[in-house]
């Protein structure tokens, strides 16, 4: 199940006025330079460039690389896994009533995904000012693994918008602080696993 993401994140805040609205970019990233992947150490993101963290309740494959144009990362097919990419972005600056945060992402399929038994989520979280787990979780984003039960995105607090394959649940949910025993908690993004869920 590869997923590769081609292109850029761009994230805005649209803020509300009377007659218009206007839109203030306060990040946008071609992955072209300045963004790490996996650091042992998630340093402070800036305008342009961010620190992204794998985690994933299967192994990597391929091994997650990012360059200009593209950040790729996957796992083999499996019955049930979980990969994904947190990072933080820089403070949006909300400041009134009707203020929103606008995410385009652009997103190529590289293995079927969503063709077969699988989901697509995408989420924005308030980290509390805390950086994903350094390094990633390379297998170990799971129930079964108990050495990353806290810190990194355990407390993040948001929402994830699901897209489910043909005859699944789609929807939007709220994602709580995590108090579990297990790895799980870094998850922010699946549902429906006791193992590899939130």
């Amino acid at each position: 199940m590869k997923k590769t993401l081609f292109g850029s994140i761009t994230v805005a805040v649209l803020l509300a006025t009377p007659l218009a609205s206007t839109a203030t970019t306060f990040f946008a990233d071609t992955f072209g330079s300045g963004s790490a992947l996996n650091p042992a150490t998630p340093g402070t993101p800036t305008a342009t460039s961010t620190d992204y963290e794998v985690i994933s309740g299967k192994p990597w494959n391929p091994p997650p690389s990012i360059a200009s144009g593209h950040l790729q990362f996957g796992i083999t097919n499996t019955s049930g896994g979980t990969i994904e990419i947190q990072a933080q972005f820089p403070p949006a600056p909300m400041a009134v009533a009707g203020d929103y945060i606008q995410l385009n992402v652009t997103f190529t399929d590289a293995q079927g995904l969503l063709t077969q038994n699988s989901f697509l989520g995408t989420g924005l979280y308030n980290s509390g000012g805390v950086a994903p787990i350094g390094g990633g979780l390379n297998g170990t984003a799971s129930s079964g693994s108990t050495t990353a039960q806290t810190g990194g995105a355990q407390n993040w607090q948001g929402y994830v918008a699901i897209i489910g394959y043909t005859g699944q649940n789609s929807g939007f949910y709220d994602r709580r602080p995590q108090t579990g025993p297990a790895n799980n908690n870094q998850d922010l993004v699946a549902t429906g696993s006791s193992s590899q869920s939130y």
